[in-house]
Order: C-alpha cells, then sequence, then structure tokens
C-alpha cells in the first residue's frame, strides 16, 4: 500500500469522525453489556462468559481507536493510522445500523434503552452508509 493514500482518513478528518465515533460509541457500549442480552439467557454460562470475556477486549480496541481518531484529527499522520482498524469500523457501523434499523423498521422497544436519544435515528443511516464507503476508498 505504499503509494496509495487512505481517502477514509480524509473523510474522517472532513467531518465523517463524528458518524464513525457514535458508532464505536454504541459498538463499544454493546459489546460491554453483551452479557445482559437476552439472546444470550439461554446459553451456557462457559459459552456466556466467553462472549463477555470477547466484549471486554473489543471494548479496549474500541476506546484506543475512539482516542486514536479523535487525536488524528489535528495529526492526519494518526489518522491515517485508523486505516489498519477499518475492519473494526466496519463492525461499529454495521452494528450501529442494524440496532437502529430494528427500532425504526420493527419498533423493538428493547433497542430502544441502547440510544441516548432514540428520535430520528432513521437521519443516521445515510451517513452509515456513505461512512462505509468512504472508510474502504484509497486512491
Amino acid at each position: 500500500m505504499s503509494g496509495t493514500t487512505w481517502l477514509g482518513g480524509i473523510y474522517l478528518r472532513g467531518g465523517g469522525h463524528k458518524i464513525v465515533l457514535r458508532a464505536l460509541n454504541h459498538y463499544k457500549n454493546r459489546v460491554e453489556n453483551v452479557g445482559t442480552d437476552p439472546q444470550l439467557k439461554e446459553t451456557a454460562i462457559t459459552l456466556r462468559s466467553l462472549v463477555v470475556e470477547e466484549g471486554k477486549k473489543n471494548s479496549e480496541q474500541v476506546q484506543l481507536l475512539m482516542k486514536l481518531i479523535n487525536a488524528g484529527l489535528n495529526d492526519p499522520k494518526l489518522i491515517n493510522q485508523s486505516q489498519f482498524q477499518v475492519p473494526l469500523i466496519k463492525k461499529a457501523l454495521n452494528c450501529y445500523q442494524i440496532d437502529i434499523e430494528k427500532i425504526v423498521k420493527n419498533m423493538q422497544e428493547r433497542y430502544f434503552e441502547l440510544f441516548d436519544e432514540p428520535k430520528n435515528l432513521q437521519n443516521e443511516l445515510p451517513l452509515i452508509k456513505e461512512a462505509l464507503t468512504q472508510i474502504n476508498k484509497f486512491g
């Protein structure tokens, strides 16, 4: 990749960081609280423990990535290091999108508690789609 520029970094510095940081924060909260998910209540305790432990690891990675993106807004070299975390950014954006769709399309009330402000979440969907497209671009 030495002659290519990660256009996703340009997107993040140009304002795309806002939706990405919201998605990362949502994903962090989601993985930190994975043990309380009703879908896991019927699961064997050992599997549930593994899932919770993985959630803690992911939460730490997400927190580091959020710090890197925030610091990188003033330093392009730092934000370009985020390109190695594109899979994590995509996971966060997809999780955010899926949870929003569960509320917007299906009105699943148990997902309302995942959002500080569950109103107007449908406005986030086009931003998520654009972010998913932009963070994958190289030029």
